[in-house]
């Protein structure tokens, strides 16, 4: 995981079973469908063993692209975002591959059904370019904190988590002052 650490992405091949990849495509792929709630639990428990570390779980949510379909380049402003995991599901045709900016340039990143993208979402910009590659695309993400990195001790230590959803400066909650309030 050396890339990983190094350059802030890695293509994990064959990260899900052909077994998986057939139960999420029937699940429809969505964050509110159970069976991707399993599989959400199953990369988590994959990525602290390749990662060598302990994660805190935040979110999961798909996504159905089209034909034409464009994503401007952005970062995840949310601190649940720290590692993030993007993969395809299904698609017709030809694979829409991300962008990633990294520290060795511009990367396009094609997946395969089973193939994961592991990327630290709060520090690499991402975008895709206009879809001419297919007419849908079923994508899903995944998202953690590491628990041994400072934005995960932070999130652990004051119990937030992805509800929290906004752009926030670290250094201004060090104490523990200025901390947002939510309802459960």
């Amino acid at each position: 995981m050396n890339h990983f650490n190094q350059y802030g992405y890695y293509l994990l091949a064959d990260f899900f079973t052909q077994e998986e990849v057939d139960s999420m495509y029937i699940g429809g792929g969505f964050y509110t469908d159970a069976i991707m709630d399993e599989i959400y639990k199953t990369a988590s428990v994959r990525l602290e063993g390749l990662l060598d570390t302990d994660l805190l779980p935040n979110f999961h949510k798909g996504q159905t692209y089209g034909a034409n379909d464009k994503e401007d380049i952005h970062s995840k402003k949310d601190l649940a975002c720290e590692i993030a995991l993007t993969f395809t599901i299904a698609h017709s045709d030809s694979n829409w591959p991300l962008v990633l900016d990294t520290s060795k340039g511009l990367k396009i990143i094609h997946t395969r059904p089973g193939d994961a993208l592991l990327y630290k979402g709060c520090e690499l910009l991402q975008m895709r370019e206009q879809n001419t590659f297919n007419d849908f695309q079923l994508q899903h993400s995944m998202y953690w904190n590491d628990l041994n990195s400072e934005i995960g001790s932070f999130m652990k230590h004051f119990d937030l988590d992805h509800r929290l959803n906004m752009n926030l400066d670290l250094n201004e909650f060090k104490n523990g002052d200025n901390l947002p309030l939510w309802d459960n």
